[in-house]
């Protein structure tokens, strides 16, 4: 039986029931008088035929709140690829200083809920609540911010389905209004049945059995096409968002670890192609560029391959090559993405094009200075056999590296034999070994003493995981300072510092200065016990536990000299 799933707008949000409390979603399902729920005017919110609500250059920013798991960073980072890799769409990490619209994966009241397309005012979110992280859900979310509505709020929507408004619940017919062509351009596509931006039969619905949409067209088969289905972007909604985004015809994607990229054929006419290279955080392109015979301009004006070190136009240009040459230098990226892009005129033709191979390798030099991150070749997909990579971290001089690990999934043995990371404390092989890890437990932060530190991640031939995301930042140990505050030990951490305490003495309310700890194991033939800061009022908060050990064969007395404690006049002894 299909799961019951039903959407309703809110503040021009498009909120799914599964992130909905219990309260919710009794609220939700209560009948109520038509009167008090009204549909929220589509005027102020985005639609896809609004070109203001289309992300530049495709381009969607976004960041992650600190309060997600690894496991839940990995999910979206997922679905984020599942829409990269058919189509042109972008999602990077936001810049501050490049990017001052973007999306930040949260969680709201609203459970799971997402405006459609860009708001064009600063952040805007993408709530992801705890009954919606599933992979197809996120995909659905996602493809809100991309700038579609559910498929059923076409205009020519009745030529395809029923709305069998009896079974739906009060209150909710709203969310089956039809837009018109100034709020929805469907481009010229078909009615899309599978989509995943489609509602199920039965979304709002009086009853679990009771449908609330019902497909009118039934095939070839004679049967009702599903709808509904949250597995993964339709054909329609790919040549959808390749339309709406005006990706290129020609070119594509590439996710893989390696693959060879071949000019199509001339067929004497102009010709423009794109072809996006994605790998890890932690990895870097080598292009080989093995054979090249394009028509030769001035400064390969027209007819050219360009290659730029990033995801757009805006990245910087590692090379641009026009004549014919049998072979080059290799082109190495600097970050995880290159964007290859071939241009040909009519002049270009007979001239046959080029051939270029790429291999993402992981490993490396990295100066930390604003801090980044650190993946496994593959992640969050599981990681290649075979693979040993290392990354030398450097930071600036009187800083440390430090290094946290958000997600870890990697063959467990109990020595870590097969697959591990391990990380020493410089970049010398014989350097310190900082710890050395595996199985699905994270890691505890590290950071080196000095300004050096190595990170190495090696697989074997059979098992493979998830592998790892790690953040990597410089660190400055504010111990070293003579004003920390700290009255007898200072401990440094990761971003700041704590205040300790030497054995028998606790930390004081203050969190800087300590004081006589109460408790303790006691061997001494004879003594004394107070309560803490005997004869003062003993402060609040506290539980102390005094361990009295005598010899074999003694026993041990206890004589209450004084005795004044809040409560009634009772003593007990168990």
């Amino acid at each position: 039986m299909d799961k019951i799933r039903k959407e309703v707008f809110l503040e021009g949000l498009q909120v799914e029931e599964e992130g909905l409390s219990p309260v919710q979603r009794k609220r939700l399902l209560r009948p109520r008088p038509r009167t008090t729920v009204k549909p929220l005017s589509r005027k102020r919110r985005a639609a896809t035929a609004r070109k203001d609500r289309v992300w530049e250059y495709g381009v969607i920013p976004y960041e992650i709140d600190g309060n997600f798991s690894g496991a839940h960073k990995a999910l979206f980072k997922q679905a984020m690829r599942h829409w990269e890799n058919f189509t042109c769409v972008k999602f990077v990490e936001r810049v501050p200083s490049e990017h001052p619209n973007f999306i930040v994966f949260t969680e709201r009241p609203c459970g799971c809920c997402s405006f459609v397309g860009k708001r064009g005012n600063g952040p805007q979110a993408i709530s992801i609540g705890k009954n919606c992280d599933k992979f197809g859900i996120v995909v659905h979310e996602l493809g809100h911010v991309v700038g579609f509505w559910h498929e059923h709020t076409r205009p020519d929507r009745d030529n395809h389905v029923l709305i069998v408004r009896d079974n739906i619940m009060t209150g909710q017919e709203y969310n089956f209004n039809k837009l018109t062509e100034e709020e929805v351009n469907s481009l010229g596509l078909p009615y899309d049945y599978d989509s995943i931006m489609h509602y199920a039969r039965n979304t709002f619905s009086k009853g679990t059995y009771l449908d609330t949409i019902q497909p009118t067209d039934y095939g070839k088969n004679k049967r009702r096409p599903e709808i509904g289905q949250r597995l993964r972007l339709s054909e329609g909604d790919i040549a959808q968002t390749n339309l709406l985004y005006k990706c290129q015809r020609c070119g594509r994607t590439h996710q893989e670890n390696s693959a060879t990229i071949t000019s199509p054929i001339s067929r004497h006419e102009s010709e423009r192609c794109e072809w996006r290279i994605m790998a890890t955080h932690g990895e870097r392109i080598v292009l080989n560029i093995t054979d090249l015979d394009l028509y030769k301009s001035e400064n390969c004006r027209s007819d050219y391959l360009e290659v730029r070190d990033g995801y757009w136009h805006k990245s910087p240009l590692l090379g641009k090559f026009c004549g014919s040459k049998r072979s080059y230098e290799p082109i190495i990226s600097t970050g995880s993405r290159m964007l290859l892009t071939y241009i040909t005129s009519m002049k270009g033709a007979g001239h046959k094009g080029f051939v270029a191979h790429y291999e993402a390798v992981c490993g490396g030099n990295i100066f930390v200075d604003e801090g980044g991150h650190l993946e496994s070749p593959n992640y969050p997909e599981d990681y290649q056999h075979n693979k040993e990579c290392i990354w030398k971290l450097t930071a600036p001089r009187d800083y440390q590296v430090a290094v946290k690990f958000h997600s870890f999934e990697v063959e467990k043995h109990d020595n870590c034999f097969y697959d591990y990371v391990e990380i020493l404390d410089g970049h010398d092989p014989d350097s310190k070994v900082i710890g050395k890890y595996c199985g699905y437990k994270l890691p505890p932060d590290v950071h080196s003493t000095g300004n050096q530190l190595l990170i190495k991640f090696v697989s074997d031939g059979s098992v493979q995981k998830a592998g790892f995301s790690a953040a990597y930042m410089k660190e400055y140990d504010e111990c070293s300072l003579t004003d920390h505050g700290c009255e007898q030990q200072c401990v440094n951490t990761l971003g700041g510092y704590e205040c300790a305490c030497r054995i028998g003495f606790e930390l004081h309310s203050d969190n800087k200065h300590c004081e006589d700890a109460c408790g303790g194991t006691l061997e001494a033939p004879n003594g004394a016990l107070t309560s803490p800061s005997f004869p003062d009022l003993y402060p609040g908060d506290k539980t102390c536990v005094w361990e009295i050990i005598a010899p074999p064969q003694y026993r041990i007395t206890l004589n209450f000299t004084h005795f004044d404690l809040e409560g009634n006049n009772v003593f007990q002894v168990s």
